[in-house]
Order: structure tokens, then sequence, then C-alpha cells
């Protein structure tokens, strides 16, 4: 069974944090009051052997940097080039190397 682990981004203090989320029988419980975006783990790492979650923007080679989304029916990598944006799977995660997150770090996205 895959493991299902979240991480939270708090909206009001600009944080990431590891979540409390309890799941007991049906009922879901966040340990925070605040305004939360949650995003999933994947179940990959990176490079360096670091959970790899949604959100998330990597390193993949040669200046182009990705940003995993979801997908339909499952996670992909939205890339970003110097020369051009695509939508695709990605076969090699664990060569890619997490540089921030889509939260914290939006300026990474923009093309220069």
């Amino acid at each position: 069974m895959r493991e299902l682990k979240y991480r939270a981004f708090d909206t009001i203090t600009n944080k990431m944090t590891q979540t409390g989320i309890q799941f007991n029988n049906t009922t879901m419980k966040i340990d925070t009051i605040s305004s939360v975006i949650l995003m999933l783990y994947i179940g990959l790492k990176d490079v360096n052997n670091v959970d790899i979650y949604e959100g998330d923007i990597l390193y993949i080679h040669d200046g182009c940097i990705a940003e995993v989304v979801y997908h339909k029916d499952g996670f992909k990598i939205k890339t970003i080039c110097p020369s051009s944006e695509i939508l695709s799977r990605f076969y090699s995660w664990n060569h890619c190397k997490i540089i921030g997150n889509i939260h914290q770090h939006k300026e990474l996205l923009e093309v220069g």
C-alpha cells in the first residue's frame, strides 16, 4: 500500500509544515485552524533522497525546471525550459532535484 503523506502551506504565516492529518475511520482532522493548502506526497524521492510533493519545483537539466502537478490519472511534470513549455510524463524522477515549491518560490517558474 502506498504511503499517504501530506505537507501543508499555511497561507497566513507563509510557512510550510508537515501536517497533523489524522484519519479516524472516515473522519479527517487537521491540527490547525489556519488556512492551509495541502500537498500530497507522490511516493517518489529526488536525487538527494528528499520526498517529492505536489507543487514542488524541480531542476531537471540544462536550465529546464518543472512543476509537479496532478493531471487526470497521476502525477506529471509541467516543464518550463527557456524555449518551450510542455506537459509530459517524466521517467526519471530520481535524477531531479527539488529547488523550491510553487507557494514560496513562484519566481522560479518565471521564464526569463
